[in-house]
């Protein structure tokens, strides 16, 4: 079970990580990794880096596509990756990077519309899995990513000059 004090220490790490991390493609893996490695260096929580496709009333904003195999070559799998990444815990999900790229200059405006719709100005999700369901945010959930994933993942946007701490 996670506490409304763990989400909120949660939230606040999420904060920094945004501030820090300038936005790219692929940021969402970058994001949810850091985010991912913060929780379970720091906390009894057992937090998840999870790949999967997300929808929004319905229509298809990220469809998945395998990234934990294209992982393991080595190459570069960003740039043709079209998936998403968020960090899951007990049921509750963790996207720091959602607003980032719905809110981008390539996300067509009808999608930015109908997430300002539903969320306002916000810059990161937190929900029940079940409750945004509920709202027509579905979240599918198709690869969870290893320790060695994360640790690579973190490892690259270190290489990449991402990480300013």
């Amino acid at each position: 079970m996670i506490s409304s004090q763990d989400i909120s220490e949660i939230v606040e790490s999420g904060r920094v990580i945004l501030e820090k991390m300038p936005p790219i493609h692929g940021g969402c893996l970058y994001i949810s990794a850091l985010l991912v490695a913060m929780i379970n260096d720091n906390t009894e929580l057992d937090a998840k880096l999870v790949t999967g496709s997300l929808a929004v009333e319905g229509k298809t904003i990220f469809s998945h596509s395998d990234i934990a195999g294209a992982l393991s070559t080595g190459n570069d799998v960003l740039s043709s990756w079209d998936g998403h990444a968020w960090v899951f815990i007990s049921g509750i999900i963790f996207d720091f990077s959602i607003f980032r790229t719905i809110y981008s200059n390539q996300t067509p405006q009808k999608i930015s519309d109908m997430f300002l719709n539903l969320f306002g100005d916000i810059s990161y999700l937190v929900g029940q899995s079940n409750k945004l369901s509920e709202m027509g945010v579905v979240y599918k959930q198709c690869e969870e990513l290893t320790d060695s994933n994360v640790t690579a993942l973190i490892q690259s946007a270190d290489r990449l000059g991402l990480i300013n701490c």
